[in-house]
């Protein structure tokens, strides 16, 4: 378990994320059929070129982010999101693997099933692995912070991410802190997003200390 503090110096409204570097190896589960959003799960690939699938029920004009990190073995994590009627919507590739939600890249077109494709890369590899998948306005399982207070947190799953929630106004001018508590192998990464879920402009990392200065353009 990586161990986090998260301090907010004003009043906005935004989403603020972390993640860890992978943590040690755990043996592989059987994965689900399904992902909900907030949702980490570890699943493996066992052969080369085996494909795992995951849905997931979406709503026109969401934007998501799906993450897809190894925790074991030799392969190059990718994912693809299809929607409803079998178009491709987004996909990405590396370690980790992300979609992102800037520039409507993984924006929903349509009420309905997707489907969410988790492979190797180059089809030849095996090894487990973790996949999160986060909604970017109104995020599940969000933490509300306040002005001034400092939350602490933590990530136990290497593709998590944990989602802070508070409120603001346009040209706030604010001061977003994150600090790595447990001395680990855990790179604090933050990014801002406004209430439609689309991304504020605001983001850092650091190896053990993350803090950025933002100004946002919207009220929520």
């Amino acid at each position: 378990m990586k161990i986090a503090r998260l301090l907010l110096t004003t009043s906005v409204l935004a989403i603020a994320v972390l993640f860890a570097e992978p943590p040690s190896e755990g043996s592989a589960v059987t994965c689900p059929a399904s992902l909900s959003y907030g949702e980490t799960i570890d699943c493996s690939i066992s052969a080369p070129g085996e494909t795992d699938t995951y849905t997931f029920a979406g709503t026109s004009g969401e934007r998501v982010i799906a993450r897809m990190v190894d925790t074991s073995g030799t392969f190059t994590p990718q994912i693809k999101i299809y929607k409803p009627d079998g178009g491709l919507l987004c996909s990405a590739h590396g370690d980790p693997a992300e979609t992102s939600p800037e520039n409507n890249q993984c924006s929903l077109t349509s009420d309905g099933i997707y489907t969410i494709l988790a492979d190797d890369y180059n089809s030849t590899g095996t090894g487990n692995y973790n996949l999160h998948l986060l909604r970017t306005a109104n995020p599940v399982n969000a933490t509300q912070i306040a002005y001034g207070q400092t939350a602490s947190g933590s990530v136990d799953m290497a593709a998590e991410y944990d989602a802070y929630v508070f409120t603001g106004a346009p040209d706030d001018e604010v001061v977003i802190r994150a600090l790595d508590t447990s001395g680990g192998s855990f790179y604090p990464k933050f990014k801002v997003y406004n209430p439609d879920g689309t991304y504020a402009g605001c983001y850092w990392y650091g190896s053990t200390l993350a803090e950025k200065d933002c100004s946002l353009n919207s009220t929520g």
